[in-house]
């Protein structure tokens, strides 16, 4: 158990991850050429979210490793969306999420990450997956300059290797109203 900590992962995300809280129920085992580590639950919770992750990860020698993640966050503002997003799915993605999602929020928000961290972002799904799916709660987005702004978006969010998929059941557009 930890409180009030930063955690750096230079190699995953663009700036370090504060925390309030952490606790977690991890094992790990290191040979000459082998890394295994094994994380049970470990608990998260700071100013933006709150949640919870498990997996494996495995790494020989200096490959890059395999890791099957699986991930729950309670939600998260839209706005601080890009800071949790790993510096290998790009800087780009990154960026537009940054500058598109204005308002709102993600909530019920799940992380699937499994496959060999040197294929990431993974091509397909046979090479791995990486999936993120969210409930888009009362959010605006500024898709791209010269484009319509949608607001008060209501539906799901779905990041599904690179494809990014927003399903809206409700929110507006040039003041017409969207409903599905």
């Amino acid at each position: 158990d930890n409180k009030a900590s930063e955690i750096s992962l230079g190699n995953i995300f663009a700036q370090p991850l504060k925390l309030d809280s952490l606790s977690t129920l991890t094992t790990w085992k290191k040979t000459d050429n082998k890394t295994e580590v094994n994380i049970e639950k470990l608990a998260f919770a700071n100013a933006d979210t709150s949640g919870q992750l498990s997996g494996k990860f495995s790494k020989q020698n200096k490959a890059a490793g395999v890791l099957d993640l699986k991930s729950n966050f309670s939600g998260l503002n839209a706005a601080d969306i890009h800071r949790y997003i790993p510096i290998k799915a790009g800087e780009e993605l990154r960026d537009w999420l940054k500058t598109s999602l204005k308002s709102g929020r993600a909530e019920n928000i799940a992380l699937d990450l499994k496959g060999n961290l040197a294929e990431f972002p993974f091509a397909s799904e046979k090479e791995g997956l990486f999936r993120i799916s969210a409930k888009i709660v009362n959010a605006d987005l500024d898709y791209a300059q010269r484009w319509p702004k949608v607001e008060k978006i209501y539906g799901d969010f779905l990041l599904n290797g690179k494809r990014l998929e927003i399903r809206a059941s409700d929110g507006v557009i040039a003041n017409g109203k969207i409903q599905q």
